[in-house]
């Protein structure tokens, strides 16, 4: 498989991260950088979802 037919396969999800990051022929540290700032662009994401929402709980004591 060559090098375009990977980064096909993984754009399309077809591929999972761990094989992709095996086989892509990057370096270990270019692969460290690049699933480092997937893993913050997503807590980014959810960060952001997190503040538009609003959590209520509601607490109520039962008499027996």
């Amino acid at each position: 498989m060559d090098l375009n037919q990977i980064e096909k396969y993984h754009d399309l999800g077809l591929m999972p991260d761990w094989a992709y990051y095996q086989v892509n022929g990057k370096s270990p540290m270019e692969n460290y950088i690049e699933q480092h700032r997937k893993i913050l662009d997503w807590v980014r994401k959810q960060q952001s979802f997190d503040s538009n929402y609003i959590h209520v709980v509601s607490e109520v004591k039962i008499k027996k």
